[in-house]
């Protein structure tokens, strides 16, 4: 009796434990969500639809972007650099908070942070000006990607055989 007894209490026990696991594996998160904005001949740009800092008080926003380049002589992209960017809303300009720099083969050549100082105004018909269009365009209720934009997929982190 004892023995189904300890059978029963460990069974038990890791009923418990793969419930947790259930639980817990899917909130993990591998990697950002990166939304499609624009792109130039040999670079595209994407916005982290997870990561969204608005500030009310100075109608401000946190964004990360990446730069995404085609790998010289083949068929393959990869990421080219991540900014963590602060725009202002009002005032249609920019700074880059923090920055890294990728090789080819996704290790980091450079990473710093950028001083305070550093503020850019933002032109018309630029690549800064769509990135602040989809980051300010809903002044606080998150990022605002076209249809288009919507449907463009990350090559990058695809596995191209």
């Amino acid at each position: 009796m004892k023995y189904i007894y300890l059978i029963l209490r460990e069974f038990f026990y890791m009923k418990k434990f793969i419930l947790a696991c259930g639980l817990i594996i899917p909130s993990i998160s591998f990697g950002a969500d990166w939304g499609y904005v624009v792109s130039t001949d040999d670079t595209s740009y994407w916005i982290d639809k997870e990561f969204y800092k608005y500030d009310f008080k100075n109608n401000k926003v946190d964004i990360w972007v990446k730069s995404v380049s085609k790998k010289s002589n083949e068929m393959k992209f990869y990421t080219k650099s991540k900014l963590l960017n602060r725009y202002s809303c009002i005032n249609k300009e920019y700074r880059n908070i923090a920055y890294s720099e990728y090789t080819e083969d996704n290790k980091v050549t450079y990473s710093a942070s950028v001083p305070e100082e550093n503020i850019r105004v933002i032109f018309p018909e630029t690549i800064a000006e769509e990135l602040w269009k989809v980051a300010c365009k809903t002044k606080g209720k998150g990022l605002k990607f076209t249809k288009y934009q919507q449907q463009i997929v990350d090559v990058s982190t695809l596995e191209v055989q």
